[in-house]
């Protein structure tokens, strides 16, 4: 693993860690299994100025990396590795509507995930050394970008059971496309500035929601958008903002 550019704070010597990975408001620290004592100043340090950090060694990756890695060259189209290596338009339009599948089968796409929704259960670790050999291979890494990491952590977080099995399903298999409908006109990525309204109706069953979204790319292909919308004008615009999961077929919906 290389070492990530980090916030300042404080260095061991360059033996002491293998990697020292920002992962955004966070670092996860590498190291072989003998020198957990000496991380503990950096860890410390780390903790106090408020990040979180996760301490791994190298034996927990190995295996992984080995694996995906063996995984790739297996499953690359012939001649990815090589220098010069390109696709026709007809071999890459294949390779796109062939790859997903390739993913879930192998069982990389959201490998973090419980294995009780279809993930692998990997740990974090683990989930670092899967994105590192992707990024090695230049491969695609997900079946589709929002679903992987806005729509289903949301769900596994937040969501009923009986979301979690109509929703991950189609997102874990890579079938299913989603949309981001967050940012407005006039209002960017500010949120609490939104300006789309969700209103409950008058016998209780839906919400009528009006306003206009921008940015909202693949929508033209996508069967569910994620929408951002105001239910409570009444609290401070930080709050009173409820995230929809919309069918981009309904009615009303005009891209």
């Amino acid at each position: 693993m290389q070492p990530a550019s980090g916030r300042s704070g404080p260095r061991l010597r360059p033996d002491a860690v293998e990697a020292l990975v920002d992962v955004g408001g966070g670092y996860v620290v590498v190291a072989a299994p003998e020198l957990r004592e000496a991380l503990a100043p950096l860890v410390d340090r780390k903790r106090e100025l408020g990040y979180a950090v996760t301490v791994a060694t190298t034996a927990e990756t190995g295996t992984t990396n080995a694996e995906i890695r063996a995984w790739l060259e297996e499953n690359l189209p012939d001649g990815w590795f090589d220098d010069g290596f390109e696709m026709t338009d007809e071999e890459r339009k294949q390779f796109n509507e062939d790859w997903p599948r390739k993913l879930f089968e192998g069982g990389w796409i959201c490998a973090t995930w419980p294995e009780e929704y279809g993930g692998k259960g990997l740990t974090t670790m683990q989930g670092v050394a899967l994105a590192e050999e992707f990024a090695r291979a230049k491969a695609p890494m997900r079946g589709d970008f929002f679903g992987d990491t806005l729509v289903g952590p949301t769900l596994l977080q937040w969501g009923t059971e009986e979301q979690k099995k109509e929703f991950l399903p189609g997102i874990l298999q890579g079938k299913t496309r989603w949309c981001q409908g967050f940012s407005e006109p006039n209002s960017g990525s500010d949120l609490a500035s939104l300006k789309t309204k969700a209103e409950l109706s008058a016998d209780g069953t839906h919400y009528v929601v009006n306003g206009s979204k921008i940015w909202t790319s693949g929508g033209h292909h996508s069967q569910f958008g994620i929408l951002i919308a105001r239910t409570d004008p009444d609290v401070p615009k930080h709050k009173g903002i409820s995230y929809f999961i919309v069918p981009m077929d309904l009615p009303g919906i005009e891209l």
